[in-house]
């Protein structure tokens, strides 16, 4: 998943970090749950 996306100019940023991780956790957390 990007981060920021602009097709003007062509461009994905994707920036890796600990938020990343810890959004596929609750996902997780959200889905066995739901």
């Amino acid at each position: 998943m990007a981060d920021f996306h602009n097709f003007e100019f062509k461009l994905i940023i994707e920036i890796d970090g600990s938020i990343h991780q810890e959004q596929i956790e609750y996902d997780k957390r959200k889905c066995i749950t739901a």
